[in-house]
């Protein structure tokens, strides 16, 4: 089985309006959310043999932040362009081009991308995923060049300020404490 722990970056900061969209850093608020991300993933039989982000600074930002409690924080992150921009059938297609070696990802990246992703993998709508947003995603194939659409099980959801009603209604999460 292959895993995908989405992550979309904290809040970034607006401050500086000339700056280009790909260079905003997190604000204050940001840089809590994505401290209190990688405390929240610490409690997680979740341990990625793969970091995949976005070359945002503000991606990179929330990468460096939640990983730095965690214990595979030596893990080498692997840069990817093509997070920063992309439509879910590219990320799926990056991710479907992975070596099967990786079992267990960690992706930083966007919205609406991320969310497109999950909804694509998982058959299941998404109405609301906001900063610092994290989804376990856990997936029956056992290779990623069989990963498909609609066959995504979404394991474990976490967001900073939003409910997770609020996400995704009706959804039943299993209890992973």
């Amino acid at each position: 089985m292959k895993n995908i722990m989405f992550i979309r970056h904290a809040k970034s900061s607006w401050k500086i309006p000339e700056l280009s969209d790909k260079f905003r850093p997190l604000n204050k608020r940001g840089k809590a959310n994505a401290l209190d991300i990688g405390q929240k993933l610490k409690q997680l039989p979740y341990h990625p043999d793969k970091i995949l982000c976005s070359t945002a600074t503000r991606a990179m930002d929330t990468c460096l932040a939640v990983v730095e409690p965690l214990p595979f924080q030596w893990l080498k992150t692997d840069l990817r362009e093509e997070l920063y921009g992309c439509d879910a059938h590219d990320m799926i297609r990056m991710f479907q081009k992975l070596p099967d070696q990786f079992e267990k990802l960690i992706v930083f990246g966007h919205n609406p991308e991320i969310a497109h992703c999950i909804e694509l993998l998982s058959g299941i709508s998404i109405l609301h995923y906001p900063t610092g947003a994290s989804c376990w995603l856990q997936l029956p194939v056992d290779h990623w060049k069989s990963l498909k659409a609609g066959t995504g099980k979404i394991h474990w959801l976490s967001s900073p300020r939003t409910a997770i009603e609020d996400m995704i209604p009706e959804l039943e999460l299993p209890d992973i404490q």
